[in-house]
């Protein structure tokens, strides 16, 4: 099993401290500087006797190799770890692979695109973000991310005029399963000076060390005679969902549970058991539900609000990535909402008079319902 090769022709750019992979690479070295709070150490780049390498994150400080030469451009750039990344510490940051420019406006994209960026950012489990960033600063994400594997990932991004496609297979090439592929054509980058690197560090707090073994590494210029004949599936499979499930209107989604903490890509249901509010964190969107109505969606991830108000008398959809992305797209006030759903009775209004009242009991309603009208 293998990726492709990074073409001879391709060049490898000034001498640096080593050769890897048909490219000339440094190793970053000189201490303090960011990103996060771990100290850059050369002696963490370990550069193994069957031509991989192993990127230590140490107590002393994590570490990052560049490329010595500039301007990569469209093409695709592919990286292999078989390494768990699932056991990664809570800001703990495998920044993997991607294309950077220095001399890009401060703030800006740099041209950064994240092929393999791996963390829990603070709220676990570790994921897998493939992404890039935009003109200014913005961070791209699109239905791409998924839980860090316990095994071998190979990824893969294409960069090409006005447009960005991810692999992520679950082995050491493209012939394993696929995990996951996402396409964007948003504020996709032009090439520019960009060098690539490859790095692990930490974002904050005490370092919780960490070895990331990359197995196989390869850029193939878009166009050339190496690049793979076959195109990897645009599309991953997407079965039915099994077990548990919503549905809104005609679509439906897999529940991952009731009052549970809810993980990467899941939807689940909260009910006044958990209390007045969601406790979940803002990265997602929430929907109360009333009598098997929707009322109306609120998405936190673009707000960054609080908790969101469980109703007495009904629940509350939370959806993560992929059910967040469902729930905006299907939840549009007072939709019907059935499936795997905690049964809540419809609102009564108060005016209401039911069959059988007493006649006092009738006057009361009708002469509230005059005062609520102002007659």
């Amino acid at each position: 099993m293998s990726i492709p090769r990074t073409p001879t022709t391709v060049d490898p750019g000034p001498a640096g401290s080593f050769n890897w992979k048909g490219l000339n690479w440094r190793a970053r070295s000189g201490g303090a500087g960011g990103p996060g709070v771990s100290p850059w150490l050369e002696s963490n780049v370990v550069r193994n006797s069957d031509g991989t390498i192993t990127f230590r994150l140490t107590p002393q400080g994590g570490c990052e190799i560049e490329t010595t030469r500039k301007g990569f451009g469209y093409g695709d750039y592919w990286i292999v770890t078989d390494t768990p990344l699932n056991n990664m510490g809570t800001w703990t940051v495998w920044g993997s692979l991607f294309p950077y420019d220095t001399g890009a406006q401060q703030n800006g994209s740099h041209n950064e695109i994240d092929v393999q960026e791996t963390s829990a950012w603070g709220y676990p489990p570790p994921r897998v973000i493939p992404h890039h960033w935009g003109p200014n600063g913005e961070d791209i994400q699109y239905n791409s991310q998924f839980n860090a594997p316990n095994g071998p990932l190979c990824s893969m991004a294409r960069w090409e005029p006005g447009k960005i496609t991810f692999w992520s297979w679950a082995g050491l090439d493209d012939k394993a399963p696929l995990i996951k592929t996402s396409t964007t054509t948003d504020r996709v980058p032009t090439p520019r000076t960009e060098t690539l690197h490859i790095n692990l560090w930490q974002w904050k707090n005490a370092i919780a060390p960490k070895d990331v073994h990359v197995v196989d590494f390869a850029f193939i210029p878009r166009g050339t005679p190496s690049t793979p004949t076959t195109t990897p599936p645009t599309t991953e499979p997407k079965p039915e969902p099994v077990g548990a499930i919503v549905t809104i209107g005609d679509a439906t989604h897999a529940l991952a549970g009731t009052d549970i903490p809810r993980e990467t890509d899941q939807l689940v249901i909260y009910t006044p058991k958990t209390g007045t509010h969601t406790t979940t964190n803002q990265w997602g969107a929430e929907v109360p539900v009333v009598g098997g109505k929707t009322q109306g969606g609120i998405d936190r991830q673009s707000t960054g609000g609080p908790g969101v108000a469980i109703p007495k008398d009904g629940y509350v959809l939370s959806g993560h990535g992929t059910a967040r992305e469902w729930l905006l797209a299907q939840a549009q006030l007072g939709d019907t909402v059935t499936g795997d759903v905690p049964s809540t009775p419809a609102p009564v209004s108060p005016f209401f008079a039911p069959v059988g009242c007493t006649l006092d009991q009738l006057r009361e309603k009708h002469n509230a319902l005059v005062k609520h009208l102002g007659l």
